[in-house]
């Protein structure tokens, strides 16, 4: 993997639309809470200590935007995750985020964007050794189902 990867990342990320931090203990996209406007406000990347996993964190949370930016899709696609959290966000009622179904769709996202992610790489031309990939992947996903898991 090229040491400039992740900035070739960031810039593109940046031509979306997304601010780009690196600030915190996790990755994260923040999105606009009012739906269904649906709008992009900023890419927060993890410090590494190893470059490549913020190159990895990087294509998930594009995987992200790319799953995210065509609403009519997405409503589609997530259903319920579109109606709990128009339901917390618009009315403050949490019970649907508590849902099964919800907790699901959510992972399923999650897989999604990974795997998106492995697209971009290849679009842009960046080396992925895609075992270590899925790996990492792997670990992260699971930390969604043990957080579900424990609700």
């Amino acid at each position: 993997m090229k040491a400039d990867s992740i900035y070739t990342l960031i810039k593109y990320a940046e031509k979306l639309g997304y601010k780009v931090t690196r600030n915190r203990r996790y990755s994260e996209i923040l999105w606009h809470p009012s739906y269904p406007h649906n709008k992009s406000l900023s890419i927060t990347l993890s410090k590494q200590k190893n470059k490549k996993f913020e190159v990895y964190d990087m294509l998930h949370e594009l995987g992200h935007h790319m799953i995210r930016r065509n609403w009519r899709e997405y409503k589609q696609k997530y259903p319920i995750t579109v109606h709990a959290e128009k339901m917390h966000y618009e009315h403050n009622v949490y019970k649907y985020k508590r849902r099964i179904g919800y907790k699901l769709e959510e992972v399923r996202e999650e897989f999604d964007a990974w795997d998106i992610g492995l697209d971009i790489a290849r679009k842009k031309g960046i080396d992925v050794n895609v075992v270590d990939y899925r790996s990492y992947a792997a670990k992260s996903v699971m930390s969604y189902v043990r957080h579900y898991g424990k609700q």
